[in-house]
């Protein structure tokens, strides 16, 4: 955990205060030097583009539910997935399926948005 560190440094400088007895117009400045943390290199603005690498039917065929067990890597991200944790998931279609469809329907290439699928 990263609050850690910080914790221990401000217990360590204010528990010999409160065992001295110190009045409560007491102040002091507490220098916890915590390092400055760097910039997440991923994020909602700039998500990492992780592969789908499992996708397997839990249910049975037959049945009027369907739940998924979903696998995706984030090997080469330098991040870490714990129990708990939570991620968003932004899709994209496989370029070349997409070109191979769209010559299948007899369109040409780009075509503006609708603005209910932005």
């Amino acid at each position: 955990m990263d609050f850690e560190e910080p914790a221990e440094n401000w217990i360590s400088a204010v528990i010999p205060h409160m065992a001295e007895g110190a009045s409560s117009s007491t102040t002091a400045f507490i220098d916890m030097q915590t390092p400055a943390k760097e910039a997440p290199k991923y994020s909602r603005k700039n998500p990492f583009p992780a592969h789908l690498t499992v996708n397997r039917l839990l249910t049975a065929p037959d049945s009027s539910k369907e739940t998924r067990h979903y696998e995706i890597s984030i090997a080469g991200s330098e991040m870490t997935y714990e129990a708990g944790d939570a991620f968003g998931v932004i899709p994209t279609n496989c370029p070349d399926l997409v070109a191979e469809i769209i010559k299948a329907i007899g369109y040409e290439g780009e075509y503006e948005r609708l603005p209910y699928l932005v």
